[in-house]
């Protein structure tokens, strides 16, 4: 049997954060059951044994991936392998003091968690200072990089905030991503706070220009709104996972180990140290990803 292609890794390099965001389902620390924390060196090991198995795009993930001293060395020994693009996804806090060294260390694209621009509700939303994170995003526009703002969507607190972020984004130079919340620690959060994201993709149709179309329930459509690159991810990636081979996705746990995009905890498979060792974890975890 022909083993699945993944063309992208979703590498999780701490699950340590330094935000309290209410709706976080803790893929970081949820994923983390050992005390193993992979090096650059061992991380890079593992990516580039992926590369052949399709992988071609690596996102760096926590927890808080800037939380790493050691963040600059890995992006750098990513970038220098023949990859299609290494990107990372941030909290942002600690952007603006380490923007520039992740440019010159190859990085081409950044996600900025910012669901807010009310200071208050921010505070409210994860603990931390909003300041701080337009700091980041000021900064890695400065540096050159690629910058996409992730904005989670709840109903009663940030929906009506749609325009306003986009708005902000028109003006830095950003693309937008809304995000469905999933469910996370705390079900009743999720019951409360959940919306679709049907409405919002019907005033997009309206306002905007159609990029991609949804063909699909695991399609992203993407729409040009204000001349800003808006993206829409629903609830396919729940915490039940993506269903069939369309999201063929594999992540690398902090701790050293292969899985799915689900955040069950089935399916984990540890890889070992040596090249060999790394070629038959992807084989056994690609393979459990064929039979879901």
């Amino acid at each position: 049997m022909r083993v699945l292609q993944i063309p992208s890794l979703r590498v999780s390099v701490t699950g340590r954060c330094n935000l309290r965001c209410v709706y976080c389902h803790g893929e970081g620390a949820q994923e983390v059951r050992s005390s193993r924390r992979l090096s650059p060196q061992e991380i890079e090991r593992i990516v580039r044994v992926g590369m052949g198995f399709g992988v071609r795009k690596v996102k760096l993930t926590g927890g808080e991936p800037l939380l790493r001293r050691d963040i600059a060395e890995l992006v750098r020994r990513l970038s220098a392998l023949p990859l299609a693009g290494v990107s990372l996804t941030t909290n942002g806090v600690l952007l603006a003091e380490l923007a520039e060294e992740l440019s010159e260390a190859g990085l081409a694209r950044v996600n900025v968690s910012l669901d807010t621009l009310d200071e208050r509700l921010y505070r409210r939303l994860t603990g931390g200072e909003l300041r701080r994170v337009l700091a980041g995003v000021e900064a890695a526009k400065n540096a050159g990089l690629r910058v996409e703002l992730n904005t989670v969507l709840m109903r009663g607190l940030n929906e009506g905030e749609v325009w306003g972020i986009l708005e902000f984004a028109s003006q830095h130079g950003c693309s937008v991503q809304l995000i469905e919340l999933v469910r996370g620690s705390s079900g009743e959060f999720y019951r409360r706070h959940h919306m679709s994201l049907e409405g919002v993709e019907a005033e997009l149709r309206r306002k905007g220009e159609v990029l991609r179309r949804r063909r699909s329930p695991h399609d992203r459509p993407v729409y040009l709104v204000r001349g800003v690159r808006v993206s829409l991810c629903s609830s396919v990636r729940s915490t039940a996972g993506c269903s069939g081979v369309r999201c063929s996705g594999l992540r690398l746990t902090a701790d050293g180990c292969l899985r799915s995009f689900s955040y069950s905890d089935s399916g984990r498979v540890e890889v070992p140290g040596d090249e060999e060792g790394i070629r038959r974890a992807f084989e056994l975890a690609l393979a459990r990803l064929r039979r879901r």
